[in-house]
């Protein structure tokens, strides 16, 4: 386990929950635009 700063560990914690939210809001658009 890498030791990682505040700083570092708060921007991964951001990169990681824009990752969530894309793959979660990604299939919604496709959904709308079908539609």
């Amino acid at each position: 386990m890498i030791k990682l700063s505040k700083k570092a560990k708060i921007i991964w914690i951001v990169v990681t929950a824009l990752m969530i939210i894309s793959l979660i809001i990604a299939p919604l658009l496709l959904i709308f635009n079908a539609s």
